[in-house]
């Protein structure tokens, strides 16, 4: 065995035997079964695991199985994700669920390439599974296991350039080989970035194999990663519609810009053909009336930086939501309104960005 072998069976091993004393309890680590180990990886993803755990609790209670999450009903599984953004995570679990259960009989893959299959699976929860469960020797690679690795490696540039990404991908895969539990060495490597090898102020005193850290020997810890280039952003001027019929506020499934997807006030450009269109849609209904709500609001989603205002149109009682559904639908771009009681509309709202508008159109 060569010295370069030595080295990195012995990190193989002291950071098992660390994660083995330290691991933090999780539902679907501490049950290890594949839908689980796919929905609680999907959830925990841009979401804190504090946030995340009991929400994962609450779904697999709900939704045991691809063929329950499969058949869910929208509205139900909006409600068992509120809280934890990023809807479109449960919309790719959904037709995750709905691909297993048409196209494989409703058997889950066993091998990370079957995973890589599965419509929304990326390739960090299809190794994640497939390490888990089925003991594949295959990496998986997130931000924490990028900054843990490049920290060993001492890569002081290019970590995000395609060469660096597969400098880190090679490291990581090299030592799963070596591992005869690959599971628990990938979310020993996460668990690793996640509680010690942080982003900030990282432990170095605390962490199993300081000893193989190159930018610890180095003094740079702290100054590696470089922070990944962002795109250039963008600002952008928009207007939340709240439409408002026999004490009721219209609520809409929008379907297009970076809303899609989610439910809230019907959204248009500031100045574009959309909002013209509305403003002569709703001069055309007797009895309307329109008033912009007084301030704004800022909200980003990831390089938009939004500037909001709100506009408020007063519909007459009368047949003003078989107006609202069609013509307003049709400029709006929405095929489904709902309509909420006002008192119920904070808890109906699917975005930061609508309860944001919310809290202006509440202000005294």
């Amino acid at each position: 065995m060569t010295r370069r072998d030595k080295n990195a069976t012995a990190l193989v091993r002291d950071l098992l035997a660390w994660y083995s004393a330290h691991k933090r309890p999780l539902p679907w680590r501490d049950a290890p079964a594949p839908y689980r180990v796919w929905v609680g990886e999907v959830m925990s993803q841009q979401t804190t695991l504090k946030v995340a755990v009991p929400r994962f609790e609450i779904f697999v209670a709900r939704l045991p199985d691809a063929a329950a999450l499969a058949a869910c009903p929208e509205d139900v599984l909006r409600r068992l994700w509120a809280g934890l953004g990023y809807y479109a995570r449960a919309r790719n679990l959904q037709k995750g669920a709905r691909y297993v259960t048409d196209d494989l009989a409703g058997a889950l893959p066993g091998t990370c390439a079957g995973w890589l299959d599965v419509p929304g699976c990326g390739p960090y929860t299809a190794a994640m599974v497939a390490s888990m469960c089925f003991g594949e020797r295959v990496p998986a690679v997130d931000g924490n296991v990028v900054r843990v690795a490049s920290r060993l490696l001492g890569m002081a540039e290019g970590v995000w350039t395609k060469d660096g990404q597969a400098r880190i991908r090679e490291f990581a895969a090299e030592r799963v080989r070596l591992s005869d539990a690959p599971g628990d060495f990938n979310q020993a490597l996460m668990e690793l970035g996640a509680t010690v090898c942080r982003k900030a102020r990282p432990a170095c005193g605390s962490c199993p194999i300081a000893s193989a850290c190159r930018a610890r020997e180095d003094g740079a810890a702290d100054r590696i990663p470089q922070p990944r280039p962002r795109k250039a952003g963008v600002d952008t001027r928009v207007v939340c519609v709240v439409l408002l019929a026999r004490g009721r506020v219209a609520l809409a499934r929008r379907e297009r810009g970076f809303l899609s997807g989610t439910v809230g006030f019907p959204v248009v450009t500031e100045g574009s053909r959309e909002a013209r269109d509305l403003l002569d849609i709703l001069g055309r209904i007797p009895g309307a009336r329109i008033r912009a709500a007084q301030g704004a609001f800022r909200h980003t989603i990831t390089h938009h930086r939004i500037h909001g205002s709100i506009l408020v149109a007063l519909l007459p009682a009368r047949g003003s939501p078989r107006v609202v559904e069609a013509e307003l639908g049709r400029a709006l771009g929405v095929s489904d309104f709902s309509w909420s009681n006002r008192a119920g509309v904070r808890d109906a709202l699917g975005a930061a960005l609508d309860r944001k508008a919310l809290d202006l159109l509440e202000a005294p």
